[in-house]
């Protein structure tokens, strides 16, 4: 099951970046920014973690495909031109609620999703180097 961006996202984005400090307009995504986002949302969808956001666990997969339609509006937006800005302004909280976005995997305990986000992309930029 897939869930779509409601229509409040369109509304409240373009609100929210020119109100809150640290969202505003950035250049497109590198080549290896969207090549970092695009290994994040494969990690979510290929992960054992269940995905909480606004009330409801929800399976990896369609955790990935809410984040990458969030990811696909504020990047044509040019609001996301990191993978920091990519966890920062899409998979950290509800755009809807404001509420945090959280994520457990097996039996562990449910982590914000920035965290568990920020660690991969730590991970996987390691390996990169190697």
């Amino acid at each position: 099951m897939s869930f779509r961006i409601i229509p409040v996202l369109t509304a409240a984005v373009p609100v929210l970046a020119g109100t809150i400090p640290g969202i505003s307009p950035s250049a497109a995504p590198s080549t290896v920014a969207q090549a970092e986002i695009a290994h994040l949302l494969s990690y979510l969808a290929a992960s054992d973690c269940r995905f909480f956001r606004n009330g409801k666990w929800y399976e990896p997969r369609d955790a990935r495909d809410h984040l990458q339609d969030k990811y696909d509006y504020l990047r044509r937006k040019a609001m996301v031109g990191t993978a920091e800005d990519f966890i920062r302004f899409a998979a950290t909280q509800s755009s809807v609620s404001g509420k945090p976005y959280r994520v457990k995997c097996g039996a562990g305990e449910p982590r914000q999703s920035a965290a568990w986000l920020t660690e991969e992309l730590s991970r996987h930029r390691a390996a990169s180097v190697r």
